[in-house]
C-alpha cells in the first residue's frame, strides 16, 4: 500500500464492474444470440411450405392425453426431487408434508417461465418460510436443484453423441460449442462446485447419502427423457419420424434446454433455448416443422404451468383451506 496520502483506495464501485454496464452487455449478447438464431433459421424454412392450419389439426384429443400424462409424470418427480432435497439439507424440512410441498410447488411453477427464470425460487422462499424453512435452505435447495439436472442433462447428452455427430459433423463450429456446453455443465458434477453455487454452508452440516445421490441424477434422467419423449411425439404428429432420427431429437431437447439454463444468467436469454431447439431440430425435420415444435413445447409447457395454480387452488377450496401453500 503507498504512503502517499494523495493516493486513496479504490472505492467497491470502482474496482467491480458496474451493475448496469453488465446488465447492458447480457442483454446486447442475449439479443445477439437471438437475432443469430432467428436469421438462420428463417433462411433456412422453406415459406411455401408452412402450413401451420394442417398442423394444428393433427394435434387431437390424443395429443392432449399423452401430452398430459408425460407432463404430469415430469411434474411428479421433480416435486419428488425437490420435496427429499429440502429433507436431506435441512431436518425442519422433513416436517412438511408432501400435501404442502404439492400446493408450493404447483402455486410457483409459473414462475419459471417468466424472464429471469428467478420468480419461483422468490415465491417458494417467502411461501416455506411459513413453514418454518429458513431462507437460505430453500436458496440452498434451489442450486441443488440446478445443479443436479445441469449435470444429468450433461451426461444424458454424451449417451446421445452418437446420435447427433451425424447430423452435425459438417459443422465443426457448432460441434466445438456444443463440445464447450458440455464441458460447462458438467463442472457442475464436481463437488466443489455444488457447494459454492448452493450455498455449501447449508450442505456441510448434513451429508446427503450417495444412494439418495444417485437416485436424484436417475430421476433427473427420467425428466429430461420425458421432455424429450414429448419432443419426438409432437414432432411425429407433424409428418412420420424415422425410429433412428428419434434419438437425434431427444437429444436436441437436451441440448437446447441445457443452453436455456445456461442462459438465465442473461437478461435478454428468455426465448434462446426455444430457438435453439428449433435450430437444432431442423438438422433432422424442415425447418419449419422444427419451428412450430418448439413453439408447440413451449405453450404446452406454459399451459400447464398455468393449470397447475389453478389446481392448486382447487385442491385448496375442496379441502377447506384458504391456501394450501401457506
Amino acid at each position: 500500500m503507498s504512503d502517499d496520502p494523495s493516493v486513496q483506495p479504490a472505492s467497491p464501485s470502482e474496482r467491480m464492474p458496474s451493475t448496469r454496464w453488465r446488465r447492458v452487455g447480457g442483454t446486447i449478447l442475449g439479443v445477439v444470440v437471438m437475432g443469430v438464431l432467428v436469421v438462420v433459421l428463417a433462411r433456412q424454412i422453406q415459406w411455401e411450405e408452412v402450413s401451420w392450419q394442417r398442423w394444428l389439426q393433427s394435434f387431437g384429443y390424443d395429443t392432449v392425453l399423452v401430452t398430459g400424462v408425460i407432463l404430469a409424470v415430469a411434474t411428479a418427480l421433480m416435486l419428488w426431487i425437490w420435496g427429499s432435497m429440502l429433507a436431506a439439507v435441512d431436518p425442519a424440512g422433513q416436517s412438511v408434508s408432501w400435501r404442502r410441498h404439492f400446493g408450493i410447488y404447483l402455486s410457483t411453477a409459473l414462475g419459471k417461465r417468466l424472464p429471469g427464470a428467478l420468480w419461483h425460487v422468490a415465491s417458494r422462499t417467502v411461501l416455506y418460510n411459513r413453514a418454518g424453512i429458513r431462507k437460505r435452505v430453500v436458496l440452498a435447495v434451489s442450486g441443488m436443484e440446478v445443479l443436479f439436472m445441469t449435470a444429468s442433462g450433461a451426461l444424458l447428452a454424451l449417451l446421445f453423441l452418437p446420435s447427433i455427430l451425424p447430423l452435425l459433423r459438417d459443422n465443426r463450429l457448432l460441434l466445438l460449442g456444443l463440445a464447450a456446453l458440455l464441458v460447462f455443465s458438467l463442472i457442475s458434477l464436481h463437488p466443489r462446485v455444488l457447494h459454492r453455487l448452493s450455498l455449501g454452508r447449508e450442505l456441510k452440516r448434513h451429508t446427503i447419502p450417495a444412494r439418495l445421490q444417485f437416485q436424484w441424477r436417475v430421476a433427473c434422467g427420467a425428466i429430461w427423457l420425458l421432455g424429450g419423449a414429448l419432443v419426438a411425439y409432437i414432432a411425429s404428429q407433424l409428418a412420420p419420424v424415422q425410429p433412428d432420427v428419434i434419438p437425434y431429437l431427444v437429444a436436441s431437447w437436451i441440448i437446447a434446454a441445457l443452453i436455456g439454463t445456461v442462459t438465465l444468467i442473461l437478461p435478454a436469454g428468455f426465448g434462446i433455448a426455444d430457438l435453439s431447439l428449433a435450430y437444432f431440430l431442423s438438422f433432422a425435420i424442415p425447418a419449419a416443422e422444427a419451428a412450430f415444435v418448439a413453439v408447440a413445447v413451449r405453450l404446452l409447457a406454459k399451459l400447464w404451468d398455468v393449470l397447475m395454480p389453478l389446481l392448486s387452488g382447487a385442491i385448496a377450496l375442496f379441502s377447506g383451506r384458504d391456501n394450501p401453500s401457506g
